[in-house]
């Protein structure tokens, strides 16, 4: 355990220096502003917009509320990857009795994780504890069904997919398709097996884990006449956005994009091929398993945006591959060939990306921003902006609840696009910082008949525009 603990910390720490810097762009950044504006009286969906669900602003606010700054995720990301470890090891050791090998298996997997980890503090880095001891307990169910011929399901195992699919719901929905994988597949046995009552008691033993996360949740917006936003904002947007955005085999397919794809997405299609060589060498219900999760998960990735940190919802996979690998019959010096690849492989392009990662610049956006009186920046919003740290780093809470993002919101549900356009079209925002392409911006003609350019940084296309007098 101890072991574990500071492999997490190591990692954590390691893959966290956007956050740790205070440089990082990403996603991340958005939840820790509703975190930070949630610990000091606003409410989520209400006061402030983005399309997740509310526990990764909950994971942010408490961040917040505990240790007063940005960093403090790191807590909670180095607690996930921990309990992700302990279940990581838990599955080999089904397979492998050595401790030391199931370590070694371990690390190999979280090696891999460091090159889908995008800076940490994102949706699936949260759901991942989840999601690895749900599949846990189910291997641990269709080993004993396939080996002792046991059929009857664990309640308590239902009890733990219910709490993991909520998380999965509360964040990002899609995070969850493993965990429903296995669902269907223990369904399916269960009709065959004719176990009508353990599927009433295992719909139960769910129901009852998915509530225990969901009703706080639900109480707390409800409360706060928040319920439908908070609905509209985990789940009714992201139908849309999935509805309207297309493939990212649809668009222009080039080699770096099919590489991204084969390299990051390596355990989504390569469990499909190994449940191909299981089922045919055992027959058996694993075999099957691993099959639909690749067919379901292959799915999923390919029907969308390519976006490397989706696939961290399928690293527990690279594990189950290892260890297929290390139960064949292939020759010892083989396998340590190819346990090595995937070792320099893992640690040459982190090393890789560390050397040449770019630390944004900011510097520009301290010109423009010292040009707010401090009496009105109270009234201020950023449109579009890369910058994504901005308010926290400035101390400035959102004028609007629509405050990142806005253009690409807007173009993916015509409700919202009318909601965002009468906000800024009959509000009084004294001061917009504007970085994307104005012309077709929902804001184009707001901005011309509403607002005076200040100041401009052409380096990095931000305009500074103050509401005319």
């Amino acid at each position: 355990m101890v072991m574990l603990f500071l492999i997490a910390c190591v990692f954590v720490v390691a893959n966290s220096m956007g956050i740790i810097r205070g440089y990082n762009n990403d996603d991340c950044m958005i939840f820790n502003t509703i975190g930070k504006f949630w610990e000091e009286g606003k409410v989520p969906y209400i006061d402030l917009f983005d399309h997740k669900g509310p526990l990764i602003f909950f994971i942010n606010m408490l961040s917040w509320k505990f240790f007063h700054c940005e960093q403090g995720t790191l807590f909670f990301q180095i607690f996930s990857i921990f309990i992700m470890l302990i279940f990581l090891f838990k599955i080999a050791k089904l397979e492998v009795k050595s401790n030391w090998k199931c370590l070694f298996f371990t690390v190999i997997t979280l090696l891999f994780l460091g090159l889908i980890y995008s800076g940490g503090n994102m949706t699936e880095e949260y759901c991942l504890p989840f999601i690895t001891a749900s599949l846990y307990f189910t291997l641990v169910y269709l080993k004993k069904y396939v080996d002792d011929k046991v059929t009857k399901h664990s309640i308590k195992y239902a009890f733990v997919y219910g709490i993991s699919f909520a998380v999965c719901f509360l964040t990002r929905v899609t995070n969850a398709v493993g965990i429903c994988v296995g669902i269907l597949l223990i369904l399916i046995i269960l009709i065959k097996e004719k176990e009508g009552k353990n599927i009433f008691e295992n719909a139960l033993g769910f129901l009852i884990g998915f509530l225990a996360i969901f009703v706080p949740f639900a109480v707390y917006f409800a409360k706060k006449n928040a319920f439908y936003e908070m609905l509209e904002g985990t789940i009714l947007f992201n139908l849309k956005y999935a509805t309207n955005s297309a493939s990212w085999l649809q668009g222009e397919v080039s080699m770096y994009t099919v590489r991204l794809y084969l390299q990051h997405f390596f355990p989504s299609y390569m469990i499909f091929i190994v449940g191909l060589l299981k089922f045919k060498k055992e027959k058996n219900a694993i075999g099957i398993f691993y099959i639909l999760l690749g067919i379901f998960e292959t799915i999923l990735f390919m029907t969308g945006r390519l976006l490397q940190h989706y696939a961290m919802i399928c690293l527990p996979n690279l594990l189950l591959i290892v260890l297929e690998l290390e139960k064949s019959k292939i020759s010892k010096n083989y396998k340590v060939v190819v346990y090595s690849f995937m070792i320099i492989g893992c640690l040459g392009i982190s090393i890789k990306r560390y050397i040449k990662r770019i630390v944004p610049d900011h510097s520009a956006y301290e010109s423009l921003m010292v040009q707010i009186p401090e009496t009105e920046k109270e009234s201020f919003i950023a449109v579009d902006v890369s910058f994504r740290a901005i308010y926290e780093r400035y101390d400035v809470c959102p004028y609007y609840k629509y405050f990142v993002l806005q253009d690409f919101q807007a173009s993916n549900s015509e409700k919202l696009y009318q909601q965002m356009y009468d906000t800024f079209l009959n509000g009084h925002v004294k001061w917009i910082l504007f970085g994307g392409n104005l012309e077709e911006s929902f804001m184009k003609t707001i901005v011309k008949e509403r607002y005076d350019v200040v100041a401009q940084e052409e380096s990095i296309g931000i305009t500074l525009y103050r509401m005319k007098d």
